[in-house]
């Protein structure tokens, strides 16, 4: 296990892990506060997406928090637990996705009436806490499927949510909700890319564990 620290030096049994993981579940949860709050004001489907992407986020985040307690009380089954995590992790990605496209098809016939100032205001607000969250993992260097299923929830997460202040930008300017809509495809583009890696990843991992054990 990595990650640890400067106080901490590496001593056995530490939290560090866990901490990174519940600062993250917070800002998570913020997030998600916010951007659905957002989204229903300003009648944006990107940022209610978004929203679904930021619940997998801290979904994940608690999985990663009970994977890190495991392993710091059964080291010799680190692997096993991290690519069970993975598996979840990956999933949930990939179940999000599904519904968000679902939702972003059906209403690509839709002219809903988005306010952008409020689209803007609440997406750079959540780019500004996912940036924060970044900072938080990037401190660490651990080198595990727990941390890199982690880390691409919250940099997918980043990205997508400078897509949705460029597709208010865009609706602001050109009046066409297509913008919205398309964003919101984009985002699924992301999870299902991501989602998919992570799951084949921590499968093989997984297969391999049960064939040497």
């Amino acid at each position: 296990m990595d990650g640890h620290d400067k106080a901490c030096q590496g001593e056995a049994g530490c939290r560090c892990e866990e901490k990174s993981y519940w600062r993250v579940s917070l800002l998570s949860l913020a997030i998600l506060v916010i951007e659905v709050g957002g989204g229903l004001v300003s009648g944006s489907l990107a940022l209610l997406s978004d929203a679904g992407h930021v619940l997998s986020d801290l979904i994940a985040t608690i999985t990663s928090i009970i994977t890190a307690r495991r392993v710091r009380n059964r080291p010799d089954r680190e692997d096993r637990y991290r690519s069970l995590n993975g598996l979840v992790n990956g999933w949930l990605l990939l179940f999000v996705a599904a519904l968000i496209a679902y939702e972003a098809l059906e209403r690509t016939f839709l002219k809903p009436e988005i306010v952008t100032r409020v689209m803007i205001v609440v997406s750079v607000a959540g780019a500004f806490g996912n940036f924060w969250q970044r900072r938080i993992l990037r401190k660490s260097h651990a080198d595990h499927l727990t941390h890199e299923g982690m880390v691409l929830h919250v940099d997918s997460d980043f990205w997508q949510s400078l897509m949705v202040v460029a597709a208010a930008i865009l609706i602001a300017i050109f009046h066409y909700h297509v913008f919205d809509t398309l964003a919101s495809l984009f985002i699924v583009l992301f999870m299902l890319k991501g989602g998919a890696k992570l799951t084949i990843k921590s499968w093989r991992l997984y297969q391999f564990m049960k064939r040497t054990n």
